[in-house]
């Protein structure tokens, strides 16, 4: 049983990274039961000043990897981290983000949640060009969207599941009225919904894109499937892109949060991303956190080492009266980015 200070704290925190209230959060950390040291572990580490806090997990202080996977769980499987991560594409979308005051959703992860989270959208006029990005369709021999992904919708919420697993992702609180203008909203993309097409089973465009791309991700998806749990730290952001190069995952936002805010709520040794790593500057308003350990390269077939580079336009020149990303819009970069993911 964690004491009630402690208890709070780790809700607090945990809240500050997913957007999930406290009655959300509550459960699933009055359920951890923590050993003597991990409660010396915990304390230590919600005590310290963050870069201590951050050395004394990279060091392997006992207690922490296994408290931080039960404060706020990792997808475990490739197909989960796959679905994640290509929600995390679409969510810092222009598409997705022009269609809500709000700019990004919130997290509410169950306990166990290693394969479970439900997406809670900022608005409603946001779930058609959520679902315009993620369902897929064909176009000019090319598939956009997630080869496999299929919805299913419930009274209350759309479930969205990869045919042929068991990774699923809910979004909360579709009622008929969001329904009714998500359904409008996709009548009216000018592309062939394979979706619609094949609800069961894959159609030939989808085998053979997957095929063609080895019908996984280019850039490793559990990297930003980690990300997708914790968007919340970019809550004051007024807008954010990301995108795919090599082993890399990309972040570039304007606003809230600081690079250095940024960083270390990353890397925070509870909440922060599984794994150590280390950081690199990249110049002015970058830089980028290369993985240490095998955390992310067990889930990658390649050597190259794993990646997330972040860039801060707020931290840059560059900004001063920006509205929005300058590649945004940018059709060659979203056709690279299709492929690649």
């Amino acid at each position: 049983m964690i004491a009630k200070d402690i208890l709070r704290r780790l809700r607090e925190r945990r809240c500050y990274y997913t957007g999930e209230c406290s009655s959300q959060a509550s459960p699933p950390l009055k359920r951890i039961d923590l050993d003597a040291a991990e409660k010396r572990a915990v304390i230590s580490a919600l005590s310290a000043p963050l870069p201590k806090a951050v050395r004394a997990r990279q060091s392997g202080l006992r207690g922490l990897d296994r408290v931080s996977a039960l404060c706020l769980p990792d997808a475990c499987s490739p197909d989960q981290q796959r679905l994640e991560a290509r929600i995390f594409r679409a969510v810092t979308t222009e598409n997705v983000q022009n269609a809500s005051e709000k700019l990004l959703p919130t997290m509410e992860l169950g306990q166990p949640a290693a394969d479970s989270i439900r997406l809670h959208l900022a608005s409603p006029s946001s779930l058609g060009p959520l679902l315009e990005e993620l369902l897929p369709r064909a176009a000019d021999g090319e598939v956009w969207g997630l080869p496999g992904l299929r919805m299913t919708r419930h009274p209350r919420h759309l479930c969205l599941r990869l045919l042929g697993t068991s990774a699923t992702v809910s979004v909360a609180a579709v009622d008929d009225s969001s329904w009714k203008q998500a359904v409008k909203h996709l009548s009216e993309v000018e592309f062939r919904s394979l979706w619609r097409q094949s609800p069961d089973k894959l159609t030939q465009d989808e085998i053979d894109f997957d095929s063609r791309y080895g019908g996984r991700f280019q850039t490793p998806p559990s990297l930003a499937s980690s990300v997708l749990r914790r968007i919340q730290i970019f809550r004051g952001a007024r807008w954010i892109d990301s995108w795919t190069h090599g082993p890399a995952w990309k972040i570039e936002w304007s606003g809230p949060p600081s690079l250095a805010e940024a960083a270390d709520s990353l890397q925070d040794p509870i909440f922060g991303l599984p794994g150590s790593f280390k950081i690199a500057t990249l110049g002015e308003g970058a830089l980028k956190l290369v993985a240490l350990n095998r955390f992310y390269e067990v889930r990658w077939e390649k050597k190259e080492p794993i990646e997330l580079v972040l860039r801060s336009a707020a931290d840059t020149a560059s900004d001063v009266g920006a509205a929005r990303h300058p590649i945004r819009g940018n059709t060659a970069l979203k056709s690279t980015l299709g492929r690649s993911e």
